[in-house]
């Protein structure tokens, strides 16, 4: 790299300004301070009003040494000048047009790149045409920047004032394009929005129209990018200044396994020999000093043995290069040929490691054991450490912190503020309240000796690819030389608990910041996550296993965190009723809603609260040294940009990211509960009534905490004492920025703003934000449920399409559904509108070919949401989804469960019954959801006789499905009158005989004698799950439907050791919807249906794969003898993936069938040749890849037979060759 390259790539700083006017002396005097202040490069004025000449006074105003290119305005209206400095390298105008600018920058020995300056036009038919343009500057498929004043935005963080955001038709075609470019917005430093309207205060808006984006391969080559928003003067505008700047991060990262040595065997031997040294000191320092030596061991081997991953890939190419090359001119020799498959192997082997090294920095855990996508993995990691990273910080003194050491400087200062005990204002003395506590019978549980497999269970709980602490070793290192380091290891973890001492090595801690929000500028705008060593992460969930058994009897049943049988969605559902309640219940004494957010509220918890909190709970003196000695024992180190700081050490918090840090924190949390609870009792604060005579006063999760209660002085003074207590007992602290009250619409502004003024607190407006849903207390509209369809779009964006197969797409779709919608779906109803907009993004996603080109949807959608053993790829049909996720909620109402939401309802609905069609008439969308739901799945519920105390005999269904007096055939002569409830006909705790005789037919008295009774009252399950629980898949497939007679090979297709990719190819293949010529024939979109490698016949499948002389060839090496195989239409109907062939030979056969594809294609597109033997070889190598005993070819087990005549004859060649 040439030095003007250097300093061009490494800080080159570039100004796009909608100027309104460029012609006017305050904007050039302006573009003369960027250049002698920011030492600018390049100037792009958008909107400059002027044409021809005037345009070139502009560009002279910057200096002699300027060049520029411009697009004139239309009267007074548009106009780009794009102006940059002579030694800025050489840029090319490729395109104009009147809403933008296209150039490509090149520098000598450089890379080239394309910039795109964009002023777009306020009207919708005009923006459409820009997008198109845009999207066909992104398909050169070279890195790209586009910037300017896009008009449009597409959150409802890019406005302030005016009417509010909505996804109105300009702001969804914007969005969609930003999807379907698969560009990333880079973000910005300063103020949040670039253009206003100058008005006054009353009528002010602010909005961010101006915003630079680039794709994954620009951020690659410069990703230590930042754009700044500079003060807003002579325009209405704000100017963006992009610092193009490459990876400045210096220093050494810390040591990490890197995943791909496992596929080394001289690794395990690098373990094994280090690990045999000796070692003294206790178990705990023996173990330290031997992952010290290990590291150091990796290190060099990693250096000497294996080297650049990359420069290997470049090599083995070449030297296969070279053998193709001999084979093409028919000098190739035996020997040659087995060097090239060697080669071959070798070449799979490092794009597997390069594959699964760019996994592992990807952090992607949804994308394990498929296709080598690797290229999606880097485009991955390049855009999450780009939004990670900290270009600056704005100090608590109001300094803007840019390099790395005051950054660092920055946050160690704030935590460790943070960290200190804080020490209370006032001397009057706080009482604990009462708490919960344990039994002495679990107390001896706790402290019971640990044993080898508890420590091992504790490890394989953890899952793979996770980031790992200080030391660098994860877990899956553990798991695979468990037969080497696992003793050493169980000592180590003994000797802590009988010690209760962690060594200085076990508690360091790295904390990685992620943003909590979009652009963070301050220190508390990143969540502080801490990455523990394994070895610690142990210890810690043995402790956690321990406890979690006992949290439902010490924790509230208004917590729902972290506690076995309650959800997220019942706080939600709780909450929904709430302010259902609230907004539309104007009988009764007014209620209000109060949400406080706790500050950092794992950070303030103070160690000797923990202390307490365990005494007073009667935990063992043991367990709460064990406790201590954990939490107490950390150092911590910050990475910020790759890059570990020194090492601070805490004086209180706890560790986001220690498994035992939640639970510590809800024992905590408890001690609200207990206050608000004898606030109750004693009369200083009042809960709102539930229907059963008791009061609902608050819900938590974890630090998320809603109180409730009637609006009154007094209980708005025990609020404000109850939580000033809290706070001065835990260390928490309320931060009323982000808190609100949130009260009924109808009530006066005058009891409004005493409301507001008795808690302090801002007032909130409805619907508000919890655990991530929309509360409202009417029902959910499309526009609050839009945000949805936005979280989908920008999961599945366009770079992630064309860096993934079909088979990733598929697999990145199903985490998409899983992590997404439907977290909404278990407590929420979306709107049809929503769900089917969201099912059209998927669509679009699924079949879209590169660049954004519309693809033919080969397969219907109602197929494709099949299960896989019927055809389909498992995609959820969302509609059905729905119901099958609220199911679980029906379930626990049915079965009256003490949650908060389930009282609540019940007090104002009464119970539900899936046979009856109550009234719903003001009635809450939630309640109407769960009466819809249990209508739908009502034949898949049934009653579990035990007392029989609550179930009808005739009208609920307890025997079969459907209630007796619901079936037709049923003759209810006169049962009612002997017989109302079950109980009548249970004796001691089993069935009356006699009683039943004299009821029903000697069929249905088998039937009921035969139902085992259980304990306790009867209850409501899912008769289609073994355990009668209310699972989403089975409710799901039960909605769905289910076909049993299905083809058999859809099962055998999917079970294939072969790429993922291969397998989505089958399953088009076995759909009869891969685009050969003559399919594309009959749609019309092409007009000769001849083969595209033999030109003799209609290209159909059955043709392509068996028939053309040039497959044939690629057959007959692949030893099939066509005179005497079972006949073609047999093979080429599959009946060779149902048969009792070889699951080796059906992975063989479907790597040929693949690869005569792949090769076909390439004949067809790229002019390649179709050479027989290559494509074989090329087959056997990818079959050998992905085969799990890792057979060569020349090895394959022996040839099973069929009924029929034998399918494979296969006589194996020497070792090293292949048979032609």
């Amino acid at each position: 790299m040439t030095l003007l390259l250097s300093f061009f790539f490494i800080m080159m700083q570039i100004v796009i300004w909608n100027c309104n006017g460029g012609i006017k002396k305050d904007v050039k005097n302006r573009c003369r301070n960027f250049i002698k202040n920011y030492n600018v490069a390049m100037i792009i004025l958008l909107e400059t009003h002027v044409s021809g000449i005037r345009s070139e006074s502009i560009a002279r105003a910057m200096g002699r040494n300027w060049r520029f290119q411009s697009i004139d305005a239309v009267g007074r209206s548009g106009g780009i000048l794009m102006a940059w400095r002579d030694d800025a390298g050489l840029v090319t105008c490729i395109q104009r047009s009147r809403q933008a600018l296209h150039a490509i920058i090149t520098i000598d020995n450089g890379p080239t790149w394309v910039l795109s300056s964009v002023y777009s036009s306020v009207k919708l038919s005009e923006q459409r045409k820009l997008w198109k343009e845009l999207e066909k500057i992104g398909g050169l498929n070279l890195p790209w920047l586009t910037c300017g004043d896009f008009n449009a935005i597409c959150s409802p963080d890019d406005k302030l004032g005016g009417k509010p955001f909505s996804f109105s038709p300009k702001n969804r075609a914007f969005s969609e394009f930003i999807s379907t470019s698969g560009i990333i917005d880079l973000g910005f430093e300063g103020p949040a929005f670039t253009w206003c309207n100058n008005q006054d205060i009353r009528s002010r808006v602010w909005v961010r129209l101006d915003r630079a984006f680039a794709n994954p391969d620009w951020i690659s080559l410069f990703p230590g990018v930042r754009v700044k928003h500079l003060v807003r003067a002579a325009s209405d505008h704000a100017p963006l200044l992009i610092m193009v700047k490459g990876d400045e991060i210096q220093g050494r990262r810390p040591f990490r396994f890197e995943a791909f040595w496992f596929e080394y065997d001289e690794c395990g031997k690098v373990v094994e020999r280090t690990w045999q040294s000796a070692a003294k000191g206790n178990p705990l320092h023996s173990f330290t000093h031997r992952v010290c030596n290990l590291r150091r061991a990796l290190l060099n081997w990693n250096k000497e043995g294996v080297g650049n991953l990359e420069t290997n890939l470049i090599s083995t190419a070449a030297d296969i290069n070279y053998y193709e090359s001999l084979e093409a001119n028919s000098s190739i020799s035996q020997n040659d040929i087995v060097k090239l498959n060697s080669l071959y192997n070798k070449h799979n082997a490092l794009l597997r490691q390069i594959n699964t090294k760019w996994w592992q920095k990807a952090r992607i855990r949804w994308a394990q054991n498929g296709d080598l996508n690797t290229k999606f993995f880097h485009n991955t990691t390049r855009i999450r450490r780009h939004r990670n990273r900290i270009n600056f910080i704005k100090c608590s003194n109001g300094v803007h912190a840019t390099n790395q050491v005051d950054i660092t400087n920055e946050f160690c200062r704030f935590y460790l503020s943070l960290w200190m005990p804080n020490t209370r204002t006032d001397s009057m003395p706080v009482s604990w309240p009462d708490l919960p506590a344990i039994s002495q019978e679990n107390a001896e549980v706790l402290i019971k000796p640990i044993e080898d497999l508890e420590i091992k269970q504790a490890l394989w709980s953890m899952p793979n690819g996770k980031a790992p602490g200080p030391d660098g070793l994860q877990a899956e290192f553990f798991k695979n030389y468990w037969d080497i380091v696992g003793l050493d290891l169980c000592k180590a973890i003994k000797h802590f608990f009988l010690h209760a001492n962690l060594p200085k090595g076990w508690g360091q801690t790295y904390i990685t910041l992620v943003p909590k929000k979009e652009n963070p500028s301050r220190v508390a705008d990143f969540r502080p996550i801490s990455l523990c060593n394994v070895c610690y992460k142990i210890i810690s969930k043995i402790l956690v296993n321990r406890l979690k058994p006992l949290l439902p009897t010490l924790i509230g049943y208004e917590q729902a965190a972290f506690v076995a049988g309650r959800d997220i969605s019942d706080n939600i559902l709780a909450a929904q009723e709430l302010a259902h309640t609230m907004v539309n219940n104007k009988k009764d004494h007014p209620m209000m809603i109060v949400k406080y957010d706790m500050e950092k509220a794992y950070d303030r918890v103070r160690w000797d609260s923990v202390t307490t909190v365990l005494s007073l709970m009667r935990f063992p003196i043991k367990w709460v040294n064990w406790i201590m000695a954990c939490i107490s024992s950390p150092t911590y180190a910050f990475i910020i940009n790759g890059k570990a700081s020194d090492w601070i050490q805490p004086a209180g918090g706890l560790r986001q990211g220690d498994p035992l840090s939640p639970y510590l924190f809800i024992l905590i949390a408890q001690v609200l509960t207990s206050l608000l609870n004898e606030a109750q009792s004693c009369g200083s604060f009042t809960g709102i009534p539930v229907g059963d005579n008791s009061y609902l006063s608050h819900l938590m999760y974890a630090d998320d905490i809603l109180i409730t209660g009637a609006i009154s002085r007094r209980n708005c003074r025990g609020i404000e004492a109850i939580l000033h207590k809290y706070e001065c007992l835990s260390g928490q602290r309320v931060n009323k920025d982000k808190s609100a009250l949130y009260l009924p619409d109808w009530l006066s502004a005058r009891m409004k703003n005493m409301v507001t003024r008795w808690l302090n607190l801002p007032k909130g407006t409805m619907p508000f934000k919890y655990l991530g849903s929309q509360i409202s207390g009417k029902r959910v509209k499309v526009e609050q449920s839009n945000f949805l369809v936005e979280r989908v779009r920008s999961k599945l964006t366009s770079w992630k399409k064309n860096a993934l197969s079909l088979a990733g797409r598929a697999i990145l779709i199903r985490a998409t559904l899983t992590a997404i919608p439907n977290y909404w779906m278990t407590a929420s109803w979306i709107p049809d509108s929503v769900v089917d907009k969201i099912t059209q993004i998927i669509r679009k996603f699924l079949w879209e070919k590169h660049g954004g080109k519309k693809g033919m949807h080969l397969i219907a959608w109602d197929n494709i949401t099949k299960p896989l053993t019927e055809g389909g790829l498992n995609f959820r049909n969302l509609r059905k989804s729905r119901e099958a996720f609220m199911a679980r909620n029906a379930l626990k109402l049915l079965n009256n469960i003490n949650l908060p939401w389930v009282r609540i309802m019940k007090g104002k609905y009464g119970e539900l019954d899936p046979w009856k069609n109550p009234k719903l008439t003001t009635t809450s969308w939630a309640w109407r959801a769960l009466n819809y739901t249990v209508q739908a799945i009502k034949l898949g519920l049934q009653i579990s006789i035990s007392d029989g105390l609550n179930t009808n005999f005739l009208e609920h269904p307890w025997l079969f499905t459907t209630p007796f007096s619901k079936k037709p055939t049923f003759i209810a002569t006169n049962i009612g009158e002997k017989v109302q409830h079950i109980n009548q006909i249970i004796e001691n705790g089993e069935w009356c005989y006699n009683s039943i005789e004299g009821l029903v037919g000697e069929d249905l008295v088998d039937a009921i004698t035969n139902l085992q009774l259980g304990e306790g009252p009867d209850k409501w399950v899912w008769s289609l799950h073994p355990q009668g629980k209310a699972r989403a898949g089975s409710v799901y497939s039960f909605l769905n439907g289910h076909t049993d007679n299905c083809w058999d090979g859809w099962k055998q297709l999917w079970g294939l050791a072969v790429a993922p990719r291969v397998k989505t190819f089958l399953w088009k293949y076995f759909w009869k919807r891969l685009p050969t010529k003559d399919f594309l024939q009959q749609r019309g979109l092409t007009q000769s249906n001849l083969c595209a490698l033999c030109g003799e016949a209609a290209e159909n499948i059955q043709h392509l794969f068996f028939q053309c002389r040039y497959s044939k060839e690629v057959w007959h090496i692949f030893q099939l003898d066509w005179g005497k195989v079972i006949n073609v239409q047999q093979l080429h109907d599959g009946c060779w993936l149902t048969s009792k062939v070889p699951n080796d030979l059906k992975a063989m056969i479907a790597s040929i069938l693949w690869c005569i594809w792949k090769s076909r294609c390439a004949t067809l597109f790229n002019c390649e040749s179709f050479i027989a033997p290559t494509i074989f070889r090329c087959a056997m190598t990818f079959w050998n890849a992905y085969n799990p005993t890792n057979k060569p070819t020349n090895k394959f087990a022996k040839q099973s037979t069929m009924d029929v005549e034998t399918i494979v004859k296969w006589d194996p060649p020497p070792p090293g060759c292949f048979k032609i």
